[in-house]
């Protein structure tokens, strides 16, 4: 390993992002989620469970992919950053130079891809039902009568949003995207949240908020 990187600040602002993404903090997405937890759920404790497991799949995923590439490298005799790239291509091609290189590659292939389809989907049934749930504790009137309408013109919308992104120069898009939506601005959301709760709502009115459901401030 090249300890050296652990200097390079780049390396941290990705590695929290990743964790942000990871763990979804931020988004809303806990909260919406949380909402149809019982009143008195524990929900520090869910916190933990979600951590813990979170962090747990994110090691082994990192344990197999990292061996994935570096069966490819001492395959092809080439180092690492060679058949390392960046982006989408980490997935679309540094992946697969990997799993290619595997005995029944077709089947693992596969297997990736379905992976890989089912944690698209899988996030976009959360954010778009965090959505949803924000229009509906802004408009609730309108919410109470026209969910399921609400629910459809939201998916046809960000159907609509996203077919640029599958044309010819749609890469390029992607990446102004990931770069400048999921870097500076997720960590900017996340500070002005802590500080919503912390100094604006107060942080002794939100535990006392968490001991009201609780009964009292433990696991």
């Amino acid at each position: 390993p090249d300890w050296s990187k652990l200097s390079d600040l780049s390396i941290w602002a990705s590695a929290s992002t990743q964790a942000m993404y990871s763990i979804g903090v931020a988004f809303g997405v806990h909260i919406a989620l949380s909402s149809h937890n019982h009143f008195n759920s524990s929900n520090i404790r869910d916190a933990l469970i979600l951590t813990c497991f979170n962090a747990f799949t994110s090691l082994l995923s990192g344990f197999v992919v990292f061996s994935f590439l570096g069966h490819a490298s001492v395959k092809l005799n080439q180092p690492l950053e060679e058949i390392f790239d960046q982006g989408p291509g980490i997935i679309f091609i540094s992946y697969l130079q990997g799993i290619s290189q595997l005995n029944g590659s077709a089947i693992w292939a596969f297997l990736f891809f379905m992976v890989v389809f089912t944690l698209g989907v899988d996030v976009m049934f959360v954010m778009v039902w965090t959505i949803h749930e924000a229009v509906g504790d802004v408009f609730s009137d309108l919410y109470m009568k026209y969910s399921k309408q609400i629910l459809v013109g939201m998916c046809v919308v960000m159907f609509v949003l996203g077919i640029p992104l599958v044309t010819q120069g749609g890469i390029h898009m992607w990446v102004v995207l990931d770069r400048y939506t999921s870097d500076f601005n997720l960590c900017l959301f996340l500070i002005l949240e802590c500080v919503a709760v912390c100094w604006v709502y107060g942080l002794k009115r939100f535990l006392a908020d968490i001991e009201m459901m609780l009964g009292k401030l433990s696991i």
